[in-house]
């Protein structure tokens, strides 16, 4: 849940395996505790020592829609977004359904929160969403990234994606970067912000913070 995309974490059992966030994500929406999920990592975060050395720190969060009318989640990204630069990254299963969800997202873009379209090019993440939508960030898909060393027609998706985004006045994160070639040729196109395993596998707070450098 706290970033996504860059290959994803995973959850611990008691026996001490791993076990990836495609096992246990769609079995946790099912359930719909999503909320509950964002909520606890939300509170880790704001009670963790990041919010001593926050500035110009940027957290994302994955949400549903459901996520986004749940007020203890809203009250916590509140908490959280004077310290950083909070940002609330969709990760559909279903489309939106929601009639005020144009509105509910206003309310959190006026306290500085700000709205991610992630895993763009797969699932619901259809082209009407940036246009009925006030998203500020547009994640490639980790699929297309994979192929961009090798295959044309993956670089010509990724090339119209940054187009596109640059058009609508949208900031691209690239996600699931492996290889320092994907990353000079994702630099060719403009791209500037990147996640994948090319720059940290998923790591604890106390880790993150023994290599953290404030802008």
């Amino acid at each position: 849940m706290g970033g996504g995309g860059g290959g994803g974490g995973g959850e611990i059992t008691k026996k001490g395996e791993i076990v990836a966030p495609y096992l246990f994500i769609p079995y946790i929406e099912k359930t719909k505790l999503t909320p509950l999920l964002t909520l606890s990592l939300m509170k880790q975060v704001y009670q963790s020592p990041l919010m001593l050395l926050s500035q110009g720190l940027k957290l994302s969060f994955n949400l549903t829609e459901r996520c986004l009318f749940d007020p203890n989640i809203y009250k916590a990204s509140l908490q959280l977004a004077p310290h950083c630069k909070l940002i609330l990254e969709f990760t559909e299963s279903a489309p939106f359904s929601h009639s005020d969800v144009v509105e509910r997202m206003a309310q959190y873009h006026q306290h500085d929160v700000y709205f991610a379209l992630d895993d763009y090019g797969t699932g619901y993440s259809a082209p009407h969403y940036l246009t009925d939508y006030q998203f500020d960030y547009l994640k490639i898909d980790r699929c297309f990234i994979d192929q961009i060393e090798h295959n044309p027609k993956s670089i010509h998706v990724v090339e119209c994606l940054v187009l596109l985004a640059q058009k609508l006045q949208l900031t691209v994160i690239s996600e699931g970067v492996e290889t320092l070639k994907q990353k000079q040729m994702l630099e060719q196109w403009g791209i500037k912000q990147y996640q994948g395993f090319y720059f940290y596998k998923p790591m604890s707070v106390k880790s993150f913070m023994d290599i953290y450098r404030p802008q």
